[in-house]
């Protein structure tokens, strides 16, 4: 009967040294890395891993992360969120654009634009907030957050595979690189360096 260890092939290295060792490959390889910053400790960890590589290689130019907001969100998640951008660590891009978005409302799937010009606000448009007058949808958005930006680029998630048995059979499917994936814009690559973390590792990274 086969064993366990014949189908998983063991690093001697852990996940948080693996993560970092995948951030610096991600630094050699593209013209630019951003960070899609939630407000969640997932993603949280990734800025703070992304700093701590800026650090080590003596990187003087502040990490890139930018921020959607989704209009229906928590205040207490935006306070955070403006902790972060205000700190001066990062150079912090704020979003509040069209978006089309979908949402479930008694099990019945409703769609909508987020911060839809035609319509009252939730609540006030941020001043600091970069916006767009056309409608975008989930394809274009990397795009548009990316115009500016010359050459390849790696936008860097928070995804854990742990969350989901489809998502990490997806990433073992690659050989090489499975932490990085396509997106509708060419020269933009969708990268999950801590895509191996556990919840567990999550905690154990901020109680460290």
């Amino acid at each position: 009967m086969a064993k366990k260890e014949d189908y998983i092939q063991y690093m001697d290295i852990d996940v948080l040294e693996a993560s970092k060792k995948r951030i610096k490959h991600l630094l050699n390889s593209f013209d630019h890395l951003i960070i899609a910053f939630s407000g969640g400790k997932d993603s949280l960890v990734l800025l703070n891993l992304v700093e701590e590589v800026y650090q080590e290689l003596e990187i003087e130019e502040k990490p890139k992360v930018f921020f959607r907001d989704e209009e229906l969100i928590p205040d207490d998640v935006i306070e955070f969120v403006d902790s972060i951008r205000l700190s001066g660590r990062f150079d912090f891009r704020y979003y509040c654009i069209q978006l089309e978005s979908e949402k479930y409302v008694l099990g019945k799937k409703e769609t909508y634009i987020q911060w839809d010009k035609n319509r009252e606000h939730i609540r006030p448009i941020p001043s600091h907030a970069i916006t767009h007058d056309q409608v975008l949808s989930q394809y274009t958005t990397d795009e548009f957050v990316v115009k500016d930006l010359k050459g390849r680029v790696a936008i860097l998630t928070g995804i854990r595979a742990d969350e989901s048995i489809m998502r990490f059979q997806g990433i073992l499917v690659k050989k090489d690189e499975s932490y990085v994936s396509e997106s509708p814009c060419p020269r933009v690559k969708l990268c999950k360096p801590i895509y191996d973390w556990t919840e567990k590792d999550v905690f154990r990274y901020f109680y460290d």
